[in-house]
């Protein structure tokens, strides 16, 4: 039963555990469980007794003395977490106890109660596992999740690549050009296994696939090729097909079909590997087919040109958005099918976080989360050239900002010889620009003000003049070269930049 707190919040369940029977009634009348959200389920006088309420109710939390007949609290503890280890345990130990305690912190406990301990004490522990396991609950949701959006993304990926590789290769790429796409958050470096179904007639594909049992198509219906009377399944998750598995397959009757399928099965380290065997084996073949969960059998040949350049068209959107940009839109109008459109835009948005460093939260970036979900070729076509149209935009402001940062620089060096030169001067009168910006800016992009900079190559220009005059009487020229009328206060200036005096400098080099 599902205890609702007065909030309508789902409340989580709690078993205690202790073989004092006193402790035991204490802690159960003593703490108000509903006030602090929780609904106590069990109250076992020891270990074996709390095991079957663990295995009955499946309590979010579980407060147990050490020390108790049938099971000890350790030991309850490590059966638990081996069926169940996002249950949040609370030791209850004596003061004797406490290495005891020690050793359950090695099984993930972080909360325990020396005993005996008042009721704010415990209330006060409790409410801290409530959190605990509240955090524990939303960081496994989201790693469900980010394993959902990773097997769709490395479907995708698969897809994708296999393309990218007969498209390049038709066009006479080397192989080791055709595999540097493989980059999606490691999902890739995971084995990869591929069953070959043999002597299946192209007449039955649709028949065969929709008899495929509910377990195959779970673990590896995802990916199917078909290619001269093989289907083909690359499975990369986490479950292997088994040989009850294939077994099941090889007993599917198509009627009419002349012979009985056989297959085989091989598995490799990672995707690299797998696709280094499959390609050349099928990229000979005119008729290569990808197979959907319906039975319906595209040919990619057609589109395999699609995927062959993706980098370059990638760069001519960036360079010449109004005809690459409509290149892309060609593209994806002639892949005619939701999956292979977003395998198209996988990868052009993979290789926009690659090359252009885009910006990304933790986990997997919220563009490619946002590709899996949608389901219309229009909808994934205009997602896709608005995002590389914002990055053109944002490329395009990068250059703009380098430039002006640019101009600053070399106007500093041509005019240093002017004493009253200042980034004010420069952005006012020179770029246009508001002074209080560019000083902010020249910061960002340097790493030092601009009046730092200024320094910087004045004194290294009077460096240089120095040893090229070498006539100490003629320092106060080389001061003035660098916008330094006063030669006293040139020397000053120097000598903090280099250590040495102007006088001091010169005769070093001519000794």
């Amino acid at each position: 039963m599902v205890l609702l707190s007065e909030g309508g919040k789902i409340m989580s369940k709690i078993v205690v555990a202790d073989d004092e029977a006193f402790v035991l009634q204490s802690i159960c009348t003593s703490i108000n469980w509903k006030e602090i959200g929780l609904n106590l389920v069990g109250a076992c006088k020891d270990g074996m007794e709390a095991w079957h309420a663990i295995l009955d109710e499946n309590p979010d939390l579980v407060m147990t003395d050490i020390r108790m007949p049938g099971l000890s609290g350790l030991e309850l503890i490590e059966k638990t977490k081996e069926i169940s280890p996002q249950t949040v345990f609370i030791i209850l130990s004596g003061y004797q106890e406490f290495e005891y305690a020690r050793t359950a912190m090695q099984y993930g406990v972080r909360h325990y109660l020396i005993k005996p301990c008042s009721c704010e004490k415990m209330e006060e522990v409790l409410r801290e596992a409530i959190q605990e396991q509240k955090h524990q609950k939303q960081l496994e949701a989201a790693l469900d999740k980010n394993r959902i959006l990773g097997s769709k993304m490395c479907v995708l990926a698969m897809k994708e690549g296999l393309l990218e590789m007969i498209g390049r290769e038709d066009r006479g790429m080397k192989k080791d050009q055709s595999e540097n796409w493989i980059t999606i958050s490691g999902q890739l470096g995971e084995e990869v296994q591929i069953l070959y179904v043999y002597y299946l007639e192209e007449l039955w594909i649709r028949h065969f696939v929709r008899k495929l049992p509910q377990n195959v198509i779970r673990k590896a219906g995802q990916l199917m090729l078909y290619v001269k009377n093989t289907l083909i399944f690359l499975n990369s998750g986490k479950e292997r097909l088994t040989k009850s598995d294939i077994s099941a397959i090889e007993e599917i009757v198509c009627d009419g079909q002349s012979v009985t399928t056989l297959c085989e099965t091989h598995l490799f380290p990672n995707f690299q590997e797998a696709a280094r065997e499959l390609v050349p084996k099928i990229r000979r073949y005119s008729s290569l087919y990808l197979v959907e969960l319906d039975g319906t059998c595209i040919q990619l040949k057609h589109y395999a040109g699609v995927f062959a350049e993706p980098k370059e068209l990638l760069t001519r959107c960036i360079e010449h958005p109004q005809e690459g940009l409509e290149e892309l839109r060609e593209n994806i109008r002639k892949l005619e099918n939701t999956d292979l459109v977003k395998a198209f835009a996988f990868r052009m948005l993979t290789y926009m976080q690659e090359k252009y460093e885009q910006e990304s939260p933790d986990g997997f970036p919220a563009f490619w989360e946002k590709l899996a979900r949608m389901q219309d070729e229009e909808e994934i076509g205009v997602f896709l050239t608005d995002c590389i149209s914002n990055l053109y935009l944002k490329q395009a402001s990068r250059t703009v900002y380098r430039n002006f940062i640019l101009k600053t620089k070399n106007y500093a060096r041509e005019h240093m010889s002017d004493g009253n030169l200042s980034l004010k001067q420069i952005a006012e009168n020179y770029l246009y620009m508001n002074t209080d910006y560019v000083s902010r800016e020249f910061y960002k992009e340097t790493g030092e003000k601009f009046s730092t900079y200024l320094n910087r190559i004045r004194m290294e220009e009077a460096k240089q003049l120095l040893l090229l005059l070498g006539d100490e009487e003629r320092i106060y020229q080389v001061a003035e070269q660098v916008g330094c009328s006063n030669a006293r206060y040139f020397g000053q200036a120097f000598k903090k930049y280099t250590g040495q005096t102007p006088t001091a400098y010169i005769r070093q080099y001519k000794n």
